[in-house]
């Protein structure tokens, strides 16, 4: 009955739904998926301080433009400025987006770069590219993962 409804009328109910009904309605059919728009990122930010995305742990993520738990987000992005109300919020993104080029070439983790995950020290390794748990010598965090620095430092700490 309700598909049988015109689109401008589609349109007008998912207007005035709140936020997580009218994601839901948008995720019932193909039809409604490509009739209502996706939340603009400012949508988002107003979205992830319901009581709905606080009882779930979402926060958005800037650049695929989706509520994503909290294990999807480094450490940092989820602290003072960039948490939760933060001023920098708008600022904050998943560590998948993190890792996939940007435009220019570049991902914003670059080789080498230290990820702390729900309080595990992650590096992109410089030798194998992947995502893997920090290898730490002497408090430090090296920027090669566990299995690659394994044979580099076998019997130096």
């Amino acid at each position: 009955m309700f598909l049988t409804l015109p689109p401008e009328l589609h349109l007008l109910i998912a207007s005035d739904l709140s936020f997580p009904e009218r994601a839901h309605l948008r995720l019932t059919c193909r039809y409604l998926h490509t009739l209502i728009a996706p939340m603009k990122h400012t949508e988002l930010l107003a979205a992830e301080n319901t009581d709905f995305a606080v009882a779930r742990d979402l926060y958005a993520c800037r650049y695929c433009l989706r509520l994503r738990h909290r294990d999807q987000f480094g450490d940092r992005m989820l602290r003072r400025r960039r948490g939760r109300r933060g001023r920098d919020a708008g600022r904050r993104f998943c560590v998948q987006c993190g890792l996939l080029p940007r435009e220019g070439g570049e991902a914003r983790y670059g080789p080498g770069a230290k990820v702390t995950l729900k309080g595990v020290a992650y590096v992109l390794c410089r030798e194998c590219g992947g995502l893997r748990v920090a290898r730490v010598l002497r408090g430090a965090v090296l920027e090669v993962c566990e299995n690659c620095s394994g044979w580099m430092y076998e019997g130096s700490y």
